[in-house]
């Protein structure tokens, strides 16, 4: 059996593994600039490239205070607490019925200036405005750069990934940075796991290893269905660590 159709047993509880749908291809299709393909174990992956031409994906960046010196790895491992505790955070979203395609992971902002900031990079194509979520005007530069009916989409799932870390019982954390940035923001390092396709949760992986830690969170937070296609991102010098 393929990995597409098959259970995954986690510590957490079984993860259902479906085919990658029509519909959750083409909600890729409407966030990602082009879908492409590469040669991988005897067939083909799917490419989600993050540039297509002069079009280079945009999203919002969140850095939370400054970690310098020798205090520079706490952000990384506070990035790499933050991966997983973004399935709880895409759940909480996603039960918000919002129509729509979303990117997030968690990421590092590491300019070789002595500080090293942790934070979220969330990319998303909105088919209507949120109807369940924090009231907010429109600002037109997040929504000229990273899509129409955004705003108050995105500053929700800021609040939402707040609540995932508050339920893992770390509330110390202040929001000091927010803003909309291209895919191969300078110093940046990201790392993603699903994309989420209005209530369809797309695994990206090139193959699933049964003892990937992302398994179990992901059933943990609820997310216990997902769909999959050997697939992985394409992006800009500057993209993703993972």
């Amino acid at each position: 059996m393929s990995d597409a159709g098959r259970v995954v047993a986690t510590a957490a509880g079984e993860l259902r593994v479906r085919p990658l749908s029509p519909e959750a291809l083409q909600g890729l299709g409407e966030l990602f600039p082009r879908l492409g393909t590469w040669a991988h174990d005897g067939g083909e992956a799917l490419a989600l490239a993050m540039r297509d031409g002069a079009t280079t994906m945009h999203g919002l960046r969140t850095g939370y205070g400054w970690f310098a010196g020798e205090r520079a790895s706490v952000a990384r491992r506070a990035a790499l607490y933050g991966r997983m505790r973004m399935p709880r955070a895409l759940a909480r979203f996603r039960r918000r019925g919002f129509d729509g395609v979303v990117l997030a992971g968690a990421c590092v902002l590491d300019p070789g200036e002595g500080s090293t900031q942790e934070g979220e990079m969330i990319f998303m194509h909105a088919r209507t405005p949120l109807a369940d979520g924090l009231p907010s005007e429109p600002l037109e530069s997040w929504e000229r750069l990273v899509g129409a009916h955004t705003t108050a989409a995105l500053l929700t799932f800021v609040t939402d990934v707040d609540e995932a870390w508050k339920q893992g019982g770390i509330d110390s954390r202040t929001l000091t940075d927010i803003e909309p940035c291209p895919v191969d923001f300078p110093h940046v390092s990201w790392f993603a796991d699903v994309v989420l396709v209005g209530a369809r949760v797309v695994l990206v992986r090139s193959a699933i290893d049964d003892a990937d830690p992302l398994l179990g969170a992901l059933v943990e937070a609820g997310l216990d269905e997902v769909e999959w296609t050997p697939c992985g991102f394409l992006v800009p010098a500057g993209g993703p660590a993972a």
